[in-house]
């Protein structure tokens, strides 16, 4: 985490602050809709599978706003929808219970945490209810969130391990800069799109990940 300066938050109308060395060229990569597709895979919801292939955001939008071009405001919705936000609109409450599998797995995350006091990804990480907690609503978000990052550290290690070329500077969000040489940099910014792909499709094999990938100046 970088702090002073805080680069992780850098808005786009500053990035021209950051420049690569002489000869090399700078990619950002990150993941699309990454916790809705891994949400969507996890839950195996036909319905949001299918949205995710679209927007799942922009569907929102259009549905519980009337606007189908308020996509960010839509995307607080989602966030405040996994971690369990009670005091979210009827009409958005009622927009998450028309995804009937979906309700099914949040309910059985509950349940997990009521039974066990405990929740975690299929690998681990678990998080621990406090003594006197009757509230269940974190786990989805914890469930969701974890898994989301095991995917974008196992797509940091296999690029270093197996991407040549690629060096990695920070992490930004949930998405990566990266320095390539200039000659290279077609080549080796095809290999991290399929890197980053792979590794989501071996934890949510339901979907196939979208991801967004760019010159770091546009």
């Amino acid at each position: 985490m970088l702090r002073q300066p805080s680069l992780q938050n850098l808005r786009k109308v500053n990035r021209d602050v950051i420049v690569p060395d002489e000869g090399m060229k700078l990619l950002y990569v990150d993941y699309s809709q990454c916790e809705a597709g891994v949400l969507a895979s996890l839950s195996n919801d036909k319905k949001l599978i299918e949205l995710y292939k679209t927007d799942i955001y922009t569907d929102l939008a259009k549905n519980v706003i009337g606007d189908s071009s308020k996509r960010a405001e839509a995307k607080i919705l989602f966030y405040r929808y996994m971690y369990g936000d009670e005091t979210l609109p009827k009409k958005v409450k009622s927009y998450f219970k028309g995804f009937k599998t979906l309700e099914a797995y949040t309910n059985r995350i509950y349940g997990t945490l009521k039974e066990k006091g405990k929740i975690g990804t299929v690998n681990g990480n678990f998080r621990c209810k406090y003594v006197g907690d009757d509230t269940y609503s974190w786990s989805l978000s914890h469930v969701i969130q974890s898994t989301a990052s095991l995917i974008y550290k196992n797509a940091l290690i296999s690029v270093y391990e197996n991407v040549p070329n690629a060096e990695f500077l920070v992490p930004m969000h949930d998405g990566t800069l990266y320095q390539i040489p200039e000659p290279h940099f077609e080549n080796v910014k095809e290999k991290i799109e399929e890197t980053y792909l792979e590794e989501f499709r071996k934890i949510c094999p339901q979907i196939k990940g979208k991801i967004n990938s760019g010159e770091f100046s546009q």
